[in-house]
Parts: C-alpha cells; structure tokens; sequence
C-alpha cells in the first residue's frame, strides 16, 4: 500500500506503468511517467494528448487534479 502521492509516483517509474491524469481544463492526458519533483510537475513520455501521440510532454503540477495508475 502506498503510503503517500509520491510513492505512487516512483512506483509507477518502478513498474514502467501509465498513468491517467486529469487537468483543470477537464482534459485527460494519459502517458508513462520518466519524472516529477515535490511540486507535481510531471515529465510523461509516449504520452496521449488529444488524441495525438507526443514523444514528450510536460505538465506543470499546479495543473494536475487526478492521477490514476494503469493497470495493463
């Protein structure tokens, strides 16, 4: 069990899982997760934004409102 945010974060780093995340714009970005730091920023790689494919992608944390590890 995780006991804290980041855990799940270095974990899914760990296990070279996806994650869902949901943005203040209701937008959903789901991608694998290369690095973050204590303010949430996240550096996503092979990520899927609107339905496009991008080889990187940054999301500034401020922005972040959910985050769901993907089961696969």
């Amino acid at each position: 069990m995780n006991s804290s945010p980041f855990d799940l974060l270095q974990e899914t780093i760990t296990d070279n899982a996806r994650l869902k995340i949901l943005l203040r714009s209701n937008q959903q970005i789901e991608g694998e997760l290369k690095s973050y730091d204590r303010h949430f920023n996240l550096m996503l790689v092979n990520a899927i934004v609107n339905g496009e494919q991008k080889k990187n992608y940054f999301l500034r944390g401020d922005n972040v409102i959910f985050i769901q590890k993907i089961n696969m």
